[in-house]
């Protein structure tokens, strides 16, 4: 699994502050962010386009990931591809 480095997760976390993300949820995003990256390095997608979320969330369907853990990774804030943050 891919190891975020971490000036990446700190200016992830300010992101999600900044977005207004509860605290507690930030982990969460961290995980998935850390999945979402790993999936995208692993598979050649380039993580700031859309298209690569859809891929993604085909993928954990294809390894039957159950709904509620689909959804949760499909609400993420996913900086990369809001294109708002330093290290997008």
């Amino acid at each position: 699994m891919l190891d975020v480095p971490t000036e990446i997760r700190v200016r992830y976390a300010q992101y999600l502050a900044q977005s207004g993300v509860a605290q507690i949820y930030v982990n969460r995003c961290q995980k998935w962010l850390r999945y979402y990256l790993d999936f995208c390095l692993k598979y050649q997608h380039e993580s700031s386009t859309p298209q690569s979320l859809d891929a993604f969330l085909v993928k954990l369907t294809e390894k039957r990931q159950d709904v509620a853990k689909r959804k949760e990774a499909q609400q993420i804030p996913f900086c990369p591809l809001d294109r708002q943050c330093e290290w997008c």
